[in-house]
């Protein structure tokens, strides 16, 4: 075995074994009776051992690897130098690892679906883990009693909710508790005798009683009495002790990209005015008489703007993806698919559409869920946006792509969770895939899907929402706005509701830079598409670029940006003369921030 494969199938391992509960979720099961460490004394292991793979990928001899090879392990040392990087921020992040947004009294929903239950002994298993559900709660009180000594506490708005929604969870009977879930539901499928299926739920609603619920109950009275009264005063971040350099270190998390705040606060503030400019011009395309805030209000009320009944919105859907997105994805990628999502209503009132990636190599479905629950408030000029986005050439061809490719593990499984830890967690680089979804809603004029100016603003909405998240993501950490100057801001620019306004808010003051993060990598990949087009000229096929940002799979912006840089340089080679006067991303970036790029996002 070779020292790539060693080192390759050695982190993968490691990474495995110290999460227990993601290693659920992607389908290995070897640790379902434990779950993750929360003390320091593990965070500084962890580091530990981190270091010792870097020492391992740096001593590899890189040139007797393929490309492709050379990519991943690029990769792999990004993510770990980040890592190791954001050990510095453990105690601003790592100790409130409970907040509204995620937590204990949210995630085990994460892990509980993702077991086995085809056994007797797969349910002790599960006992056994709801045991250590207990133990890991106690290593998280024990961590924020830390937050509150070191005064590096979450703001109040981020943990008031917890309380509630642990009451909910303490106000069911054991037996009606979603830990009790696997008892109700899949037992009754395992071959055993009735008196072990007895047995088996006793000894399950006895662990839940007499130690799941007790620690919950803790936890909810600790929040409510110890720790919402010392926390912190102001929304932001940077209030806290290095509070503005934590921010900067969870800013290039999220992005991959070294800019300071004030430099993408001037690219947000103008991506929002831009963007309002488009949407008052097609305001006043359609001779609407009222300001830009009435016309937002009246597209989203109209009734000539939605579908009656849930079952005609599902159809619309359907008819949308699979009579003029399919047959019209050729014009912006040669990727061939071989199977499309199906598209399914969703089960509960979530966001408008959601997509589901199936077991790609155990041949279930890929699904594409749509909101039709009280389809009167879903406007069908957000349809085609939420649709590119979602499915093709959204994230379902971005999926496609992660799995026609070879890849390792780690780089074909990212956690998602847990973004309370960031800069300490592992990248999933998010600005990249998430910025392709975002950028895909706008390839509906590059397909020949635009019917009318509304599908146009429904693009610029929804551009519009991230862009001034962005802002407000800086505004609150790195300018400590006050809650009233972000309700300003953000009501001022989107025209939403204070009680809308409040869950957005909410979320950014928990979680600092992820709000940026979307926007930027839609954002990094325009710029990108601009320079080869300036570049290549009438050379320039949509397809192929496209094709270079996908085949990449999901990696830094920088690297992203220096693949598509060698790519051009292989087909349109230039002078060292010519070259220096090509935009870069950099190059749109300044601009941008002096004032002196127009249309940045057209």
């Amino acid at each position: 075995m070779s020292s790539y494969t060693a080192l390759v199938n050695d982190f993968w391992a490691w990474r495995l074994e110290e999460t227990p509960e993601f290693a659920s979720a992607v389908g290995v099961h070897d640790f379902d009776r434990r779950l993750e460490t929360y003390t320091l004394e593990a965070f500084d292991h962890r580091t530990e051992q981190c270091r010792q793979f870097l020492a391992r990928i740096d001593a590899i001899n890189v040139t007797r690897l393929s490309s492709l090879q050379r990519q991943h392990v690029r990769v792999l040392r990004y993510d770990i130098v980040t890592y190791l990087n954001g050990h510095r921020w453990r105690f601003h992040c790592c100790l409130n690892a409970v907040n509204a947004v995620e937590g204990v009294h949210k995630d085990f929903h994460y892990w509980v679906d993702a077991m086995l239950f085809d056994d007797d002994q797969s349910f002790k298993v599960y006992t056994t883990r709801l045991r250590s559900l207990a133990t890991q709660i106690n290593e998280q009180v024990n961590l924020m009693r830390q937050a509150i000594d070191r005064r590096l506490t979450n703001h109040r708005l981020s943990m008031e909710a917890v309380v509630g929604d642990i009451a909910e969870l303490l106000g069911r009977h054991a037996t009606d508790s979603p830990f009790y879930k696997p008892f109700n539901r899949s037992l009754a499928f395992v071959k055993v005798s009735q008196s072990n299926r007895e047995k088996i739920r006793q000894e399950g609603e006895a662990v839940i009683l007499d130690q799941v619920m007790p620690s919950y109950r803790t936890l909810r009275t600790f929040i409510r009495r110890e720790y919402l009264p010392r926390g912190r005063r102001a929304l932001g971040v940077s209030s806290l002790s290095q509070g503005l350099e934590y921010y900067r270190a969870c800013l290039t998390w999220h992005l991959s990209y070294d800019l300071s705040p004030s430099q993408l606060f001037a690219i947000g503030q103008r991506l929002v005015d831009d963007i309002r400019r488009r949407m008052k011009a097609i305001k006043d395309q359609v001779n609407f008489s009222g300001d830009l805030h009435d016309f937002m209000r009246y597209v989203h009320g109209a009734n000539k703007f939605v579908y009656r009944s849930e079952e005609d919105l599902l159809e619309a859907y359907k008819d949308l993806l699979y009579k003029k997105i399919m047959p019209r994805i050729g014009r912006v990628t040669n990727y061939t698919q071989t199977k499309l999502p199906v598209v399914e209503r969703m089960p509960f009132d979530g966001p408008l559409g959601v997509m589901m990636a199936g077991g790609g190599d155990t041949g279930t479905a890929d699904i594409f869920f749509v909101n039709v629950i009280n389809p009167l408030r879903k406007p069908k000029w957000k349809m085609l946006t939420v649709a590119l986005h979602e499915t093709l050439p959204g994230r379902y061809l971005q999926t496609s792509y992660e799995r026609s490719v070879t890849m390792p593990s780690y780089r074909k499984w990212r956690e998602l969770r847990k973004l309370s830890s960031v800069p300490f967690h592992f990248p999933s680089h998010a600005a990249y895939t998430q910025g392709w979804a975002l950028y895909a809603e706008s390839l509906g004029e590059d397909m020949g899907l635009r019917k009318n100016v509304y599908d146009e603003f429904g693009v610029l909405y929804s551009q519009l929402l991230r862009a001034s998240d962005w802002v407000l993501d800086i505004g609150i950490h790195a300018l400590r706005w006050s809650r009233e100057q972000a309700f300003h801001y953000g009501r001022g620019k989107t025209a939403l509701s204070r009680k809308q306004m409040q869950p957005v808010i909410n979320r950014i003051v928990t979680l600092p830079g992820q709000a940026v993060s979307a926007g930027f990598g839609r954002y990094t990949i325009h710029n990108l598409r601009h320079k080869a087009q300036v570049r290549l000229g009438v050379a320039f096929d949509i397809r192929e670029f496209h094709h270079r940002v996908l085949q990449v799979g999901p990696v830094p912006l920088k690297m992203l940006e220096e693949t598509i840089d060698a790519w051009l340089d292989e087909v349109a080679p230039t002078s060292a003369t010519d070259a220096a006067n090509l935009p870069n991303v950099v190059c749109l970036i300044t601009c941008c921030v002096l004032g002196l790029s127009a249309g940045a996002t057209r």
